[in-house]
């Protein structure tokens, strides 16, 4: 699994359209409310699906690959 972080500061919208451009597939938001919850966002860039998926490996690889 490739993953890219924003260290520019840069606006979720902004984060958002990069992701795009990039060609990623899936992006997953985290921020300080989904660490201190252990749950974060997962996008699919395709679909535009969302699903909340535990902050682990094995739930966030078991969401990717359906």
């Amino acid at each position: 699994i490739y993953a890219e972080f924003d260290i520019m500061g840069r606006s979720l919208k902004a984060q958002m359209k990069y992701a795009d451009k990039a060609g990623a597939r899936f992006v997953l938001v985290v921020g300080d409310n989904e660490i201190a919850e252990g749950v974060a966002e997962l996008r699919d860039m395709r679909g535009g699906e969302r699903v909340k998926v535990e902050l682990t490996v094995e739930s966030i690889t078991k969401a990717i690959k359906g």
